[in-house]
């Protein structure tokens, strides 16, 4: 059976900045459709509002955690989607998931719908797994190598 899917186009993600919230320390990326396009402050100030707001209560109903993680703020078709998620129990990743619709900066949660990530997300995540399993759980490993392993600038 033949998929009438639209075909495959690599957005361009890049990293933004370690974000301190709620004592995670979060490596923020942002992905959009092209090099030149750029995420709004405004927007990406509002994600760290939202993200600030929900991820103490969120964080409380799983328990401990080792207080790092990474944000992925993804200006996509549908809405702009701000992905969230943290390690806890040695090797467990936790996930919070908001969006905001086209042109606005009002973040909801966005749990009640079942997404994980979409291809272009599952880029930052798949590196964010690897970078876990390389840097945190190796018997030396340590939280400022975890965070030194970022995702490289680039169309993806």
């Amino acid at each position: 059976m033949k998929l009438n899917l639209h075909p495959y186009r690599p957005r361009y993600i890049v990293f933004d900045d370690i974000w301190s919230i709620d004592s995670l320390s979060l490596k923020a990326y942002l992905i959009t459709e092209d090099r030149d396009q750029t995420v709004p402050q405004e927007l990406i100030a509002s994600a760290k509002r939202y993200i600030t707001g929900a991820l103490p209560d969120a964080r409380a109903d799983e328990g401990h955690d080792h207080g790092l993680g990474y944000v992925v703020i993804h200006m996509g078709d549908m809405a702009t989607w701000v992905v969230t998620r943290w390690w806890a129990h040695d090797n467990v990743g936790m996930s919070m998931l908001a969006s905001a619709d086209p042109g606005t900066t009002d973040f909801l949660s966005a749990d009640h719908r079942h997404f994980c990530a979409c291809v272009w997300e599952h880029v930052v995540v798949n590196h964010e797994r690897d970078a876990w399993v390389r840097e945190a759980m190796r018997a030396d490993g340590t939280s400022e190598a975890y965070l030194e392993n970022r995702l490289q600038d680039g169309y993806y």
